[in-house]
């Protein structure tokens, strides 16, 4: 199903656009209350009973959940994401806290190809949607910045090893596969992206719709046309 929206042309303004005129799916509003305040809200609860009990190495990890979430939602990351970038935060937090990275050598694979993705889907969106104005980010921008997460979250493992846990394991071989795995969550995730944009592209155009996707009304004086089509996790963009 495709349908068409309108994004304002405010002249004489330099401000950034607002969330509005980003064709970036159905948001939240018709998620219910309580799940939303879950989704943004669980990392800093957790942080807080963690702080509150003294484990502060456990809050400090926990805030980082907080700030992924935070972030997600301010920068309107489509709600699908959203949501995944929440959960799979609170499972590596977690995963963290119970020790499952000790128990299960191969836990961590799974664990960073998932974050690693949606954490790099989280980067291009407020990169190339927020921050350049595109209504999509763009795929080899999202392996790019999966590549760098991917390094810079082993260099962590090995600050943390030296400077905080010794149980944090470091070997070679360790480090490889979870660079391996954290390549290859991005390039899934840039895949996905890639894939919708193709499914957009390939929907024909329909009647101009009063509407957005998000069932917000057109600005009055709106005249730039943009065709969208809704995929799974997104409207994208049919002429971006």
């Amino acid at each position: 199903m495709s349908t068409s929206i309108s994004s304002s042309d405010r002249s004489g303004s330099s401000a950034r656009p607002s969330s509005s005129d980003y064709p970036v799916g159905a948001r939240a509003g018709h998620v219910p209350l309580p799940l939303r305040l879950v989704v943004r809200w669980s990392g800093l609860v957790l942080a807080i009973g963690l702080a509150a009990a003294g484990m502060w190495v456990e809050a400090a990890v926990a805030m980082l959940v907080a700030l992924g979430q935070v972030l997600a939602w301010r920068w309107r990351l489509p709600w699908v994401w959203e949501v995944a970038t929440s959960v799979t935060a609170l499972v590596a937090a977690i995963s963290s806290y119970l020790f499952l990275y000790e128990r299960w050598s191969w836990w961590d694979l799974p664990v960073h190809f998932a974050l690693t993705a949606v954490v790099s889907v989280l980067a291009a969106w407020m990169f190339d949607v927020g921050v350049r104005g595109r209504r999509a980010p763009r795929p080899w921008l999202i392996v790019l910045f999966g590549a760098g997460l991917a390094w810079v979250w082993e260099m962590l493992e090995w600050w943390g090893h030296h400077a905080v846990d010794p149980r944090v394991y470091i070997a070679p071989l360790d480090t490889v596969g979870d660079v391996i795995a954290g390549l290859a969550g991005a390039t899934v995730a840039a895949w996905w992206w890639r894939r919708e944009a193709r499914r957009a592209t390939a929907s024909p155009p329909s009647a101009a719709s009063p509407q957005d996707p998000r069932g917000d009304a057109q600005e009055p004086g709106s005249h730039v046309s943009v065709r969208c089509v809704r995929t799974m996790s997104a409207w994208i963009p049919v002429d971006c």
